[in-house]
Protein backbone atom coordinates (compact mmCIF):
# COMPACT_ATOMS: atom_id res chain seq x y z
CA UNK A 1 0.00 0.00 0.00
CA UNK A 2 1.05 3.57 -0.61
CA UNK A 3 1.99 5.08 2.77
CA UNK A 4 1.45 8.64 1.49
CA UNK A 5 -2.34 8.34 1.38
CA UNK A 6 -4.19 10.94 3.39
CA UNK A 7 -6.97 10.24 5.86
CA UNK A 8 -10.38 11.38 4.67
CA UNK A 9 -13.77 11.46 6.30
CA UNK A 10 -16.73 10.16 4.29
CA UNK A 11 -17.65 13.77 3.48
CA UNK A 12 -14.10 14.52 2.29
CA UNK A 13 -13.98 11.34 0.19
CA UNK A 14 -17.31 12.29 -1.38
CA UNK A 15 -15.95 15.73 -2.26
CA UNK A 16 -12.84 14.13 -3.79
CA UNK A 17 -15.15 12.06 -6.02
CA UNK A 18 -17.14 15.17 -6.98
CA UNK A 19 -20.26 13.98 -5.14
CA UNK A 20 -22.23 15.06 -2.14
CA UNK A 21 -22.40 12.61 0.77
CA UNK A 22 -25.80 11.23 -0.26
CA UNK A 23 -24.65 10.42 -3.79
CA UNK A 24 -21.38 9.01 -2.48
CA UNK A 25 -22.97 6.62 0.04
CA UNK A 26 -25.62 5.50 -2.43
CA UNK A 27 -23.14 5.00 -5.28
CA UNK A 28 -20.48 3.28 -3.20
CA UNK A 29 -23.06 0.97 -1.65
CA UNK A 30 -24.66 0.11 -5.00
CA UNK A 31 -21.33 -0.71 -6.65
CA UNK A 32 -20.11 -2.66 -3.64
CA UNK A 33 -17.37 -0.23 -2.69
CA UNK A 34 -18.54 0.36 0.88
CA UNK A 35 -17.55 -3.06 2.13
CA UNK A 36 -16.47 -3.54 5.74
CA UNK A 37 -13.07 -1.97 6.26
CA UNK A 38 -10.25 -4.52 6.21
CA UNK A 39 -7.77 -5.06 8.99
CA UNK A 40 -5.25 -2.82 7.27
CA UNK A 41 -7.62 0.14 7.58
CA UNK A 42 -8.00 0.83 3.86
CA UNK A 43 -11.28 0.85 2.03
CA UNK A 44 -11.79 1.27 -1.72
CA UNK A 45 -13.32 4.52 -2.91
CA UNK A 46 -13.68 5.10 -6.63
CA UNK A 47 -10.33 4.46 -8.29
CA UNK A 48 -8.31 5.34 -5.18
CA UNK A 49 -8.09 4.37 -1.54
CA UNK A 50 -9.08 6.12 1.66
CA UNK A 51 -6.96 5.56 4.76
CA UNK A 52 -9.28 5.14 7.72
CA UNK A 53 -7.83 6.33 11.05
CA UNK A 54 -9.65 3.76 13.15
CA UNK A 55 -11.42 1.12 11.04
CA UNK A 56 -13.52 -0.09 13.96
CA UNK A 57 -15.12 3.36 14.26
CA UNK A 58 -15.73 4.08 10.58
CA UNK A 59 -18.89 2.35 9.50
CA UNK A 60 -22.29 2.84 7.98
CA UNK A 61 -25.12 2.36 10.49
CA UNK A 62 -28.06 2.84 8.12
CA UNK A 63 -28.26 3.23 4.35
CA UNK A 64 -31.76 3.64 2.97
CA UNK A 65 -31.33 6.12 0.10
CA UNK A 66 -33.78 9.02 0.08
CA UNK A 67 -35.02 8.05 3.57
CA UNK A 68 -32.25 7.57 6.16
CA UNK A 69 -28.46 7.42 6.09
CA UNK A 70 -26.24 7.35 9.16
CA UNK A 71 -22.53 6.78 9.47
CA UNK A 72 -19.67 7.09 11.93
CA UNK A 73 -16.27 8.39 10.92
CA UNK A 74 -13.42 10.18 12.65
CA UNK A 75 -15.54 13.35 12.76
CA UNK A 76 -18.34 11.68 14.74
CA UNK A 77 -21.87 10.50 13.90
CA UNK A 78 -23.79 12.00 10.97
CA UNK A 79 -27.49 11.26 10.48
CA UNK A 80 -29.39 12.31 7.35
CA UNK A 81 -33.09 11.57 7.28
CA UNK A 82 -36.17 12.53 5.36
CA UNK A 83 -38.52 14.96 7.06
CA UNK A 84 -41.09 12.14 6.86
CA UNK A 85 -39.01 9.94 9.21
CA UNK A 86 -39.72 10.92 12.83
CA UNK A 87 -36.96 10.77 15.44
CA UNK A 88 -38.66 7.82 17.17
CA UNK A 89 -38.97 5.74 13.97
CA UNK A 90 -37.76 2.12 14.45
CA UNK A 91 -35.40 2.48 11.47
CA UNK A 92 -33.32 4.86 13.60
CA UNK A 93 -32.74 2.23 16.33
CA UNK A 94 -29.01 1.83 15.45
CA UNK A 95 -28.56 5.60 15.90
CA UNK A 96 -30.36 5.59 19.26
CA UNK A 97 -28.24 2.61 20.39
CA UNK A 98 -25.02 4.38 19.39
CA UNK A 99 -26.07 7.55 21.23
CA UNK A 100 -27.03 5.54 24.33
CA UNK A 101 -23.69 3.69 24.33
CA UNK A 102 -21.44 6.71 23.72
CA UNK A 103 -20.98 10.18 25.18
CA UNK A 104 -21.81 12.61 22.40
CA UNK A 105 -22.43 16.28 21.86
CA UNK A 106 -24.85 17.71 19.31
CA UNK A 107 -22.86 19.79 16.84
CA UNK A 108 -25.63 20.80 14.44
CA UNK A 109 -29.09 19.95 13.20
CA UNK A 110 -30.49 21.51 10.07
CA UNK A 111 -33.52 20.94 7.85
CA UNK A 112 -33.20 21.85 4.17
CA UNK A 113 -35.21 21.30 1.01
CA UNK A 114 -33.67 18.59 -1.16
CA UNK A 115 -35.50 17.00 -4.11
CA UNK A 116 -33.53 13.76 -3.72
CA UNK A 117 -35.04 13.17 -0.26
CA UNK A 118 -38.64 12.41 0.60
CA UNK A 119 -40.16 15.74 1.67
CA UNK A 120 -37.03 17.42 3.09
CA UNK A 121 -33.57 16.57 4.44
CA UNK A 122 -32.71 16.78 8.12
CA UNK A 123 -28.97 16.55 8.80
CA UNK A 124 -27.81 16.05 12.39
CA UNK A 125 -24.15 15.82 13.40
CA UNK A 126 -22.81 14.56 16.74
CA UNK A 127 -19.27 14.70 18.06
CA UNK A 128 -18.10 11.76 20.14
CA UNK A 129 -16.58 12.95 23.43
Amino acid sequence: MNEELETLSIAEAAAECGMDVDEFLTTMTLVGKMNPVGEDGYEPVGSGWVRVENPKECRTLINRPCWVQAWIDHNGLTVKRSGLVPEDDPVLAPVREFLADNRTELVSSEETEDDRWMWSLITTVYRVL
